[in-house]
């Protein structure tokens, strides 16, 4: 996995708006029926697995062959609003985003090896609760992701806050800090706009943002200068506005590269492709 990081020289024309990118045109390469609906996907190796709001996280055995779930029963009760999956390749671990905690507001839970059966009270999974994030009264996690690491032992996770603002967070596990709301030029001032997901690019080093409105993934690249806090920049956009059938809920890279969209209502993961520009 490429690793690269965060501190760098902001050039002056590092706050380019989404708008200046032409988004690219994304086109539906194959359907996968599932036995969930998926909140989120990520992957691990030749496996998917999926976050499923009411039955908790499942593991897709043999995805390019014949659809095979497998729950982890005595994990999924540990999970009341799953809403985010991340994988570390690094340790092969899985971060699992978790809305509402009985309660208590959002959490992280870290599952060391997630091809086990165990509860999240065992020592290979380590529960982290959230504190407030700054300016944002009633935070909508709706996703997280690995961020670009600035060495091998630094771990950072990004989060996704739907809207009020729509905005990434960045989590660091190691003190349990979080970041301000990063701003994203020419989307997080928009109120109607809805952040839904988001998953590491292995190939980029940035984040791959998925929107339900307007319906894209956007790229972004999260920096901070030397001395300077933390700033987020769009790179790139692939129009999602074609699939109007795919209820856009979770976004991930598989082994080879390609991303897959996790479609709640249909109960299917979709694998796409980009080139060239849309034309509306």
């Amino acid at each position: 996995m490429m690793t690269r990081s965060i501190n760098r020289n902001l050039s002056s024309d590092w706050m380019q708006s989404f708008e200046s990118f032409k988004p690219k045109k994304a086109t539906i390469e194959k359907r996968v029926k599932l036995e969930a609906s998926p909140s989120d996907i990520e992957f691990r190796g030749g496996k998917m697995y999926v976050a499923d709001d009411q039955i908790g996280l499942l593991k897709h055995s043999r995805l390019f062959r014949k659809t095979s779930f497998k729950a982890t029963p005595d994990l999924n009760k540990s999970f009341d609003d799953l809403e985010g999956l991340a994988y570390d390749p690094r340790n092969k671990s899985l971060w699992v985003l978790d809305e509402t905690t009985e309660g208590e507001g959002p959490t992280l839970t870290h599952l060391q090896d997630p091809g086990k059966r165990r509860s999240a009270d065992t020592e290979d999974a380590r529960v982290y609760k959230l504190p407030g994030i700054p300016g944002i009264d009633e935070p909508q996690l709706t996703g997280v992701a690995m961020m670009n690491l600035a060495d091998e032992d630094d771990t950072r996770l990004v989060l996704c806050n739907k809207s009020n603002p729509p905005a990434l967070i960045v989590f660091d596990p190691r003190t349990g800090e979080v970041s301000e709301p990063l701003l994203v030029p020419g989307l997080s001032d928009d109120e109607n706009v809805k952040f839904q997901e988001v998953t590491y690019d292995p190939f980029s080093g940035n984040i791959m943002l998925l929107i339900k409105k307007p319906r894209e993934i956007v790229e972004v690249e999260i920096a901070r200068s030397w001395s300077g806090p933390l700033a987020a920049r769009v790179r790139g956009r692939i129009s999602l506005k074609a699939f109007d059938d795919v209820d856009l809920e979770g976004i991930g890279y598989d082994a080879r590269g390609r991303i897959w969209l996790g479609d709640e209502e249909n109960n299917e993961a979709v694998r796409i492709s980009y080139e060239g520009e849309y034309e509306d």
